[in-house]
C-alpha cells in the first residue's frame, strides 16, 4: 500500500500537481493497483471502492487533482492553488525586504493586501512587519504598520532577539511589550 506524502517544493509551480494529477489518472485507467490504492485512501467519493471498475469509469481529473492536493496536505485543489500562487508573491516580498526596497515592498502589499498577514518564509519570521523588523529594516516596518500590519509584538521580538534596537525601539513605542522570556 502507498503512502504519498508530498511537500512542495522551494519554489513551487502549478505545472508539477497538475502533471501529477495527468499521471494519476492515466495510471488510474490502466488499472494501477498503487494509483488505484491513493485514490481510496485521499478521496472520500472512493474511499473503501471495492470495485476498481468503479474508480477508473468514473475518476475524472478534478478527482485525480483533489488526490494530489491532498497528498500536498491541502484538503482542496484550490487550497493548493492559492497556496502556490501566493508563494510567488511571498517570495517577492521577501527579496525586497531583504534589498530593502521599500517602494517594492509597497507596491506588493498595496496589490496583495492579504499578504500583510501571511508568512513571509515561516511563521517564525512571520509576516512582512516581523520578517523586516528581524533583519532591522526600520522604514519597511514603518511601511507595513502604516498599510495596517497587526503584528507589532512578533515583529518586536524578532527585533529583540536579533538586536536590532531601532526597530524595537520603534515597535514598543507604538504598542509592543516586553515581556518575560524574550530577552535571554
Amino acid at each position: 500500500m502507498s503512502t504519498v506524502k508530498r511537500r512542495l517544493p522551494e519554489r513551487p509551480h502549478l505545472d508539477a500537481p497538475r502533471r501529477e494529477a495527468r499521471e494519476l489518472l492515466e495510471a488510474c485507467r490502466n488499472g494501477s493497483s498503487d494509483a488505484l490504492e491513493r485514490i481510496r485512501r485521499r478521496h472520500t467519493k472512493f474511499k473503501g471502492a471495492p470495485d476498481d471498475a468503479a474508480i477508473t469509469s468514473r475518476l475524472k481529473l478534478s478527482g485525480a487533482q483533489l488526490v494530489i492536493a491532498r497528498e500536498y496536505g491541502f484538503l482542496t485543489w484550490a487550497m493548493l492553488k492559492t497556496r502556490i500562487g501566493a508563494h510567488a508573491v511571498a517570495s517577492a516580498l521577501r527579496d525586497a525586504i531583504w534589498t530593502d526596497d521599500r517602494a517594492a515592498v509597497v507596491a506588493t502589499l498595496r496589490e496583495k493586501p492579504e499578504m500583510l498577514h501571511v508568512p513571509v518564509v515561516s511563521g517564525d519570521w512571520g509576516p512582512p512587519m516581523s520578517h523586516a523588523a528581524n533583519l532591522g529594516r526600520i522604514e519597511i516596518v514603518q511601511t507595513c504598520a502604516e498599510l495596517g500590519a497587526r503584528d507589532y509584538q512578533h515583529a518586536f521580538d524578532r527585533a529583540v532577539l536579533q538586536g536590532k534596537i531601532e526597530c524595537a525601539r520603534w515597535l514598543f513605542a507604538h504598542g509592543a511589550k516586553v515581556e518575560p522570556g524574550i530577552m535571554m
